[in-house]
Order: C-alpha cells, then sequence, then structure tokens
C-alpha cells in the first residue's frame, strides 16, 4: 500500500510540476516530457561500453572498478555495458549464448564476467546498470567470426543487383555489389542519395559525379580533402586502385552513360553487399523464441537495472528475400504474390533512380516493421515476469524517415507523420510506447543548427536536428536520450562540448557512444564540466512515465 501512495505521490507531483507549461500551451510535438524533466532538474547521463571496442581493455575487476570511478566523478548515472554483441558470441555466464574465447588475438579471460563485475562496481556508486544484446546479429564479418559461422541456420537472404556502368565509348566496369560502402582495392563502388554524410577519399581514389546519367564532375582523391556529398538527384562512382584508373580513364565531364543489372539472391554470409553484420532471419519462430530466452535469461539469472535491444531488426532493405520470408508475408497478406520479388521492389540499375515499389511494397514495411513489435512486446513480457521493475531501452539510429529500410518504426504509435512508404496504419507498428526509454544515433559531427548554416551544410544533418526528430517520433510516450557519436568529434573538443550541450537541450539527455574514445581522448574532464552536478535519469523515477503520458493527454484535451 505504501509503495502504491507513493507512486501516485509522484505522478502528481509530475503533473503539477507540468501544468504552468500545461496551460502556457507552447509545447512543440514531442515536447511534454521534455518540459516536466527539465523542470523536476532530471537527466539521462548514459555511458555505452561496446564490447568489441573494449573487450581487451575490461577483462579485469580492476579495470572496470577504474572506469565505473571515472563515471561517478563525471556523474554519469547510467552504464550500459554490451554482453552479446554483434560477434553472437557473450560476456556473460549464458546457457543459451556460446562464449567469446579470443577477441584480436588475444584470450579473453574464460572466468571473467562483465556483466556481474559492472553490476558489482556500479551498486558501490548508486549507479544503474543495463545489459545490452544485439538480438537478430549472430557473426561479425571483418573479423570473420560468429555462430553463423559455425552454423548457418536461420541466416538472412540478401536481395542484391549485379551492376556494370556502361561508358559512353562502349567500355564497362563491373560495381561492387551493394551501395553506399568504401571502395575495396581495385573495386568501383556507388553511392546513392540516400547516404546524407559527405563521402571521404584517399588520395588514391578517383570519384565521379553523375546526375543521373550525366557526368558532371571527375577528380582523383587528393583534390577532394573535404569529402565529396551525394547529389540530390545523382550519385557518386568512386574507385580504388584499378577501379580509380578506370573511373579517370574512361568517364570525362559532360558523359552520358549507362548500366546493366541483373538480380542476386544470397545468405547473409556469403553477400558482399553486407560487410559488417551477420543477420539472422527475425521472422523465423526458432530465431524468435532464441532471442526472449535470451533475454529471459538475462533478467532472470541477473539483477540488472535493464536491458537495452540493439540491431533488433532486419540487416537492411535487402533482407530478408528468402522463400520463408514470402510464405510468412503472404500468410499475412491473405493472397499470394505473383511476382517474387518485383511484387514488393525492384532495384533499378542507374544507382541515381529511385527504388521500383512494387504493388505490395508499403504492406511489406509495414509488415516487417510489425513483426518487430511483435517481438519487443513478447520480451517485455518476459522480462518483466521475470524480474519486477526491468526497465528496457533501445538504441537506434535518428533517422526516422528511412529507418523503416532495416524494418523497424521506432516511434511511438500515435505518430504518423504520413511519409509516402508507409501505410494507412503504419503507426501501428510503432514500439517506443513498449520501452522505458529510446536512444537514437545523432550521430553527426556538427552540433547545431546556426552552426550548419553558418557552413553552409544541411541542417538536419546535426545532433540538434536529429535530436528533435527524435522527440518528434517518440512524441512523449517514452523518454528519448540523444546519442553523441565521440568519434566524430575527435581533436575537437569544444565542438564536442557545444554536442553534449545540444543533446540535452532536445531531449532528456545523452548517450555517448563510445567508452573507448572518451578514455582514448582523455575527455572525463569534459563530461565533468558539462555535467557539474549529479542528476538522477528520468526512467529511473517511479511513476514519472505514466505521468509523462498523462499530462500529454492532459495537453491534447486543452488543446
Amino acid at each position: 500500500m505504501r509503495e502504491v501512495r507513493r507512486r501516485w505521490l509522484l505522478l502528481g507531483l509530475a503533473v503539477i510540476i507540468a501544468l504552468p507549461v500545461l496551460a502556457a500551451q507552447q509545447i512543440r510535438v514531442g515536447g511534454v516530457s521534455q518540459a516536466i524533466t527539465q523542470r523536476a532538474g532530471l537527466e539521462g547521463r548514459i555511458m555505452w561500453m561496446d564490447a568489441g571496442a573494449n573487450m581487451n581493455r575490461l577483462n579485469n575487476f580492476q579495470a572496470v572498478d577504474d572506469v565505473l570511478e571515472k563515471c561517478r566523478q563525471a556523474n554519469i548515472n547510467t552504464v550500459v555495458v554490451d554482453v552479446k554483441p554483434l560477434s553472437g558470441f557473450g560476456l556473460y555466464q549464458s546457457k543459451i549464448v556460446p562464449r567469446v574465447k579470443v577477441w584480436k588475438g588475444q584470450e579473453y579471460p574464460a572466468n571473467f564476467d562483465i556483466l556481474t563485475t559492472t553490476m558489482i562496481h556500479g551498486r558501490r556508486r548508486d549507479m544503474k546498470v543495463y545489459a545490452a544484446i544485439n538480438v537478430f546479429c549472430e557473426g561479425h564479418k571483418l573479423v570473420k567470426m560468429g555462430p553463423l559461422y559455425e552454423g548457418a541456420k536461420y541466416q538472412s537472404i540478401v536481395y542484391d543487383v549485379e551492376r556494370t556502368v556502361v561508358s559512353a565509348s562502349g567500355e564497362q566496369h563491373a560495381l561492387a555489389v551493394g551501395l553506399n560502402q568504401g571502395p575495396r582495392r581495385d573495386e568501383i563502388v556507388a553511392y546513392d542519395s540516400t547516404y546524407r554524410l559527405s563521402v571521404r577519399l584517399r588520395p588514391t581514389d578517383a570519384v565521379a559525379v553523375i546526375i543521373y546519367d550525366l557526368v558532371v564532375a571527375v577528380a582523383d582523391g587528393s583534390l577532394a580533402d573535404a569529402g565529396v556529398s551525394v547529389p540530390k538527384d545523382g550519385h557518386l562512382l568512386i574507385g580504388r586502385g584499378a577501379g580509380a584508373d578506370w573511373v579517370l580513364t574512361y568517364l570525362q565531364v559532360g558523359d552520358q552513360i549507362g548500366y546493366l543489372a541483373k538480380n542476386l539472391f544470397q545468405p547473409i554470409l556469403e553477400a558482399p553487399s553486407e560487410r559488417v553484420s551477420m543477420f539472422v532471419n527475425p521472422a523465423i519462430p526458432e530465431v524468435r523464441q532464441r532471442a526472449l530466452d535470451i533475454v529471459e535469461e538475462l533478467a532472470s539469472e541477473y539483477a540488472i537495472d535493464g536491458i537495452v535491444f540493439d540491431r533488433m531488426r532486419f540487416a537492411s532493405l535487402r533482407t530478408d528475400f528468402s522463400e520463408f520470408s514470402r510464405r510468412e508475408f503472404e500468410k499475412w497478406l491473405g493472397q499470394e504474390l505473383e511476382r517474387f520479388p518485383e511484387d514488393v521492389l525492384t532495384w533499378p540499375a542507374n544507382p541515381s533512380d529511385p527504388l521500383i515499389e512494387g504493388k505490395y511494397y508499403r504492406e511489406w514495411l509495414f509488415w516487417r516493421a510489425k513483426l518487430i513489435r511483435d517481438w519487443l512486446a513478447e520480451a517485455r513480457t518476459v522480462a518483466t515476469k521475470a524480474r519486477r521493475g526491468i526497465k528496457l531501452g533501445v538504441y537506434v539510429g535518428s533517422w526516422y524517415d528511412t529507418y523503416y529500410g532495416v524494418g523497424v518504426n521506432w516511434g511511438a504509435s500515435d505518430y504518423h507523420p504520413e511519409y509516402p512508404w508507409m501505410t494507412k496504419n503504419y503507426n501501428e507498428a510503432g514500439y517506443a510506447d513498449l520501452l522505458d526509454w529510446v536512444s537514437t544515433g545523432c550521430y553527426y559531427p556538427i552540433a547545431k543548427r546556426e552552426t550548419a548554416r553558418i557552413l553552409d551544410e544541411p541542417e538536419e544533418r546535426t545532433v540538434e536536428a536529429a535530436a528533435d526528430v527524435s522527440m518528434q517520433a517518440v512524441n512523449d510516450v517514452s523518454f528519448v536520450y540523444a546519442g553523441i557519436y565521440v568519434l566524430d568529434y575527435k581533436d575537437r573538443p569544444e565542438e564536442f562540448r557545444q554536442a553534449l550541450q545540444a543533446a540535452r537541450d532536445n531531449s532528456q539527455g545523452v548517450m555517448l557512444f563510445d567508452l573507448v574514445y572518451v578514455e582514448e581522448y582523455d575527455w572525463w574532464h569534459l563530461i565533468r564540466e558539462s555535467f557539474p552536478e549529479p542528476k538522477r535519469a528520468p526512467h529511473d523515477i517511479l511513476g514519472l512515465r505514466a505521468a509523462v503520458l498523462q499530462a500529454k493527454r492532459a495537453l491534447a484535451a486543452a488543446r
């Protein structure tokens, strides 16, 4: 009874805090939680400890103790420890996930449990500890390790297109399969307009800028120190080695070029377009159940504060185009497809062209996103049944308008911006309502819109704008912590401060990715200066999320 009274007291307190703001009725979409948490002096401050980057650093009791002491001194209130990285091997004691043995040539201590160790040191410092798992990823191609290398069962099937560029003089050169990935030796790769960052070149690379099928610029990498942006209605061809020689020899400004194309279906282990992560198919019941079993094991065997889901998605828009997924989609759709994959989508020959949408393209996007939401709903039930009070978070990219490509709607179920690719009910696949907090990677090297305008860069490619989008999409159903990619600010400490401030001003806190860069740059003092006093995270206040939802409804009624 005392706990119930305390819960309602906090609930009422939060709403009272919000009343002056509500009365003013000047809150933007997704801003109720911001008003409440700022007035209550709450802020999420999350340090992410990626397994791959820190495994050979945080492999003993003392090393973890030292790092958590630095976190305490910097007033970090939440630590996320990666215990099932994208390799699919585990760093904790599991009966389900195979144990990591060696990482980058160094043996990982057989009896060391980083999760237990972090919990011990975190508890002593009143710091919350979350376990992060890569839900549907079971292999790491760059280091050639993971369960999928030992048994390829349930791996995703990738639908790609093999392209060949044809010069104005008829010379041909095959492009690397896939888009928006740096070339390897002697390759030519294409970057299309969905790639929003500047592409940096090596001095030995060469680039051709194409507007639809017209070559408008050609340069070697030494002349493009600042990088090259993909034109809105075009694409880039970037060559390396023999590929660079071909670009400089056969592509001239003013030339009209062409493309040949051929469909390609491959298991993800063999697909060159998927260069890093190896995903299993989230539509397969055995895959989904195993992931649920991992959640149950963590929640029941470890007294953790919560679990964070990473890579809780499909690998890309190219996956999963297996016959199994086709059959499951047909069952859901209630009819058979006449042509597959054309009834869903067709990749164009020219990278400047948008994909060709099939008659069930939007339904396919909804079906994939709903599969992920439904799994999360099951995971929440499993986790809360196994450990009362456990919290759930997620780590996603902030680019909501294109995140449908990985089969995810991380927004609220009442957020429906009506993008052309959405079904009328796409919002029903939104899963933010099922989470206690959402961390979005606002991974841009510019903090503020104003700075972007001065630099003549797109405003949307800033931490500030990305955090705003995140708040709008989540729409007050969960707390939002804007993620900062520390590597983006290497050798730019003042800009790093600005990024921290932009995240804090435009969301309910900050997620720092990753510990390895904070350590490498020794930027703990910068974090301490930005967080001069301790604060509690909003997700740690019992009943506050419910209070925000109540305040949101009150505001909607007032309007």
